[in-house]
């Protein structure tokens, strides 16, 4: 059976999201639309193309249209973007990490802030003593792979020697370099 479908239909929308998305030197105000559709699949085909991109320009440009900073895809895309090193991203991820709402897009953003170096003493402080787990143990394991890569700065050995003694026997775990599996 043919399913009928036409300009409503999410397919047709997520794939002019894709073609628009794809393509190089798009303007920003022309993907905000598609952030702002009610489908799912359209709003998370923008967010996965800028991602395989990697467009941490585009991805601030786009925070910058109305209705479009504070979408949960977006901020998600700019902790992942952040922690995989664009620079764009990264110093906005890091002042926002320790007020995001969403605990699971907050443990990435602190993971992004210690691989970006970019984290100040007060918010790694302060998402050390978070009160969901996962932002602890996503820091912890961001700090523990830091220091076998290179030198922590004095206050990031003061947090990690914090989580190391956490009550969560998963945060205390990731912060000791036991491994916390995968995602972290």
């Amino acid at each position: 059976m043919q399913v009928p479908r036409g300009i409503d239909d999410p397919l047709d929308r997520a794939e002019k999201a894709r073609r628009l998305a794809g393509a190089g030197g798009v303007d920003p105000s022309a993907l905000a639309p598609l952030l702002r559709d009610p489908d799912r699949l359209v709003r998370g085909t923008v967010i996965a193309m800028l991602f395989l991109r990697r467009d941490g320009e585009m991805v601030e440009a786009l925070g910058r249209q109305p209705g479009i900073g504070e979408l949960e895809e977006l901020r998600l895309l700019r902790a992942e973007l952040a922690a995989d090193g664009e620079a764009a991203v990264a110093a906005e991820t890091c002042r926002g990490a320790v007020d995001e709402p969403d605990p699971a897009i907050r443990s990435r953003a602190a993971r992004a802030c210690v691989r970006a170096g970019d984290a100040a003493g007060t918010a790694l402080r302060r998402l050390a003593s978070d009160g969901d787990w996962q932002v602890r143990t996503r820091l912890a394991a961001a700090l523990r792979r830091k220091a076998r890569e290179r030198t922590l700065l004095p206050v990031e050995r003061e947090v990690l020697g914090i989580l190391a003694d956490d009550p969560h026997p998963t945060v205390a775990t990731a912060a000791a370099g036991g491994g916390t599996g995968r995602g972290t």
